[in-house]
């Protein structure tokens, strides 16, 4: 069995800048735009590309009334805080969820069942981490 080559820290760091430049490039708000006017040329309205990129979005082909509903949309988001192991909250939320609605279970009760899932597993991956815990 042949062994990998290994990789120096050089090249690593080159891949990663690469990585980087490309996430950049690919981001920015010229690329997002001109990728969405292209797949609208080619697709049509249906695929108007809804980005991320708000520079972008806003050269998009979006009608102006459409384009302010949306704007002001977006001007009410807020992010949900990122934490070690934050990725089960939807997940369990969801599987409570269905356990009402497929399982008749109570809803309260099902939601305190999973809530305490949902702690269980962001104390396990703080404490992965070495952070404080809910419990501390």
């Amino acid at each position: 069995m042949k062994q990998p080559d290994k990789v120096s820290e050089k090249e690593k760091e080159a891949k990663y800048y690469a990585s980087w430049e490309f996430l950049k490039w690919w981001t920015g708000a010229e690329t997002q735009a001109q990728f969405g006017r292209e797949m609208e040329g080619i697709l049509g309205s249906a695929a108007r590309h809804a980005t991320a990129n708000v520079k972008a979005f806003q050269s998009l082909a979006w009608p102006q009334e459409d384009l302010d509903i949306l704007m002001l949309q977006w001007s009410k988001v807020h992010e949900m805080p990122q934490v070690a192991g934050s990725y089960i909250v939807g997940r369990e939320i969801e599987n409570a969820y269905r356990e009402v609605i497929n399982n008749y279970y109570n809803a309260r009760e099902t939601l305190v069942e999973y809530c305490g899932n949902i702690n269980d597993e962001i104390n396990r991956k703080r404490k992965e981490f070495d952070l404080p815990t809910l419990d501390d």
